[in-house]
């Protein structure tokens, strides 16, 4: 399977962490900073995961997990977000369609843990750390 990843935060530090991480593991990295650039790059290269951060301007991460969900059912997209501490954002952000919450912080163990866990299932597994 090609790897090649969408990261799509409005935060550039974010971005440039998370691209770092998944370069280290040999991933094509693109960038969105927004959920309306995410949804016009992710037709664009058809990437095998899709990091979504939550509050962005334009339109937001679980409104841009649902677009892609509803076009492609078997994204792999994994919302990273702050707000995922809270109970009812990971049930906003697992009814969108999302297959994994990681909450920021996170380690970079942490990340390639649950990255790893849903890419290895072929089974819908939902989990957070």
């Amino acid at each position: 399977m090609k790897k090649i990843a969408l990261v799509v935060d409005d935060n550039s530090y974010i971005r440039k962490n998370i691209r770092e991480i998944l370069e280290s593991y040999n991933f094509n990295v693109h960038e969105a900073d927004n959920g309306l650039c995410a949804l016009e790059k992710f037709e664009e290269i058809n990437p095998s995961i899709v990091i979504m951060d939550i509050n962005m301007p334009v339109l937001n991460g679980l409104k841009a997990t649902e677009r892609i969900i509803s076009k492609n059912p078997n994204a792999n997209i994994i919302i990273c977000s702050s707000m995922l501490f809270i109970p009812y954002y990971q049930k906003l952000a697992l009814n969108s369609g999302a297959k994994g919450l990681i909450s920021k912080p996170f380690t970079k163990s942490e990340f390639i843990k649950g990255l790893n866990s849903l890419l290895e299932n072929k089974e819908v597994q939902k989990w957070i750390f």
